[in-house]
């Protein structure tokens, strides 16, 4: 009950993190926000009955809705975009550092990325693919500096389309329902430079495949 107090005030409390963000200002809307959740967590530690218990744990929730949300909107505030991947990063790192978690077969402790050896991954329809060969050509450009032409060159034509290995495949295409839907198989695109641009992984592009 008291972990359903909990989510029940978040819910309802969320959707107006905007509107009070606007109203009485970021920091001042986060003060509040973390004073309430702070005595709200510490209350629940001295509840002495289950009613008094699920109350304080919808103080506690109404004061941690607007904590994750107005977290983000301070990052994007206080930090210049590039360096907004760093701190989003430090900013998740307490989140994974769990008293008591077990390291798991297939479980992901840490990512690494090259930013010096940036790809791009296409995804070609699967009527195309035949067209496509390692090693064409390729212009591409980057939303982020749309004024910026790239180039690259095809280094690996992915085995297998899109959606095959995802957490929701597609309909099994015995039953009776099945509705055939196009798949896109994805294409490794590595660039041949960033021309001093910082690009980062995540970041959307439009390319343009040479056939050849």
């Amino acid at each position: 009950m008291g972990a359903s107090s909990y989510i029940l005030a978040q819910g309802v409390a969320t959707p107006t993190a905007a509107y009070f963000a606007d109203t009485l200002g970021i920091k001042r809307f986060y003060s509040i926000s973390l004073g309430a959740f702070t005595p709200g967590s510490a209350l629940c530690g001295l509840a002495w009955s289950l009613p008094i218990l699920i109350t304080f744990r919808a103080l506690q929730g109404l004061g941690g809705a607007a904590l994750f949300p107005l977290s983000i909107t301070l990052l994007f505030c206080e930090f210049p975009p590039q360096e907004r991947g760093t701190a989003i990063g430090f900013f998740g790192v307490p989140a994974l550092l769990v008293q008591g978690q077990n390291i798991a077969p297939g479980l992901t402790l840490v990512q690494l990325t090259d930013l010096s050896s940036v790809s791009v991954t296409a995804y070609v329809d699967e009527n195309a693919i035949n067209n496509v060969s390692v090693g064409q050509s390729v212009d591409l450009n980057i939303d982020a500096y749309s004024s910026t032409s790239f180039t690259g060159h095809v280094v690996q034509i992915v085995q297998a389309t899109a959606g095959q290995f995802s957490l929701l495949p597609n309909q099994d295409p015995t039953s009776g329902n099945f509705t055939k839907v196009g798949q896109r198989i994805p294409v490794v695109i590595s660039l041949d430079g960033t021309a001093g641009k910082a690009i980062v992984p995540g970041m959307s592009a439009e390319v343009t495949i040479h056939l050849h």
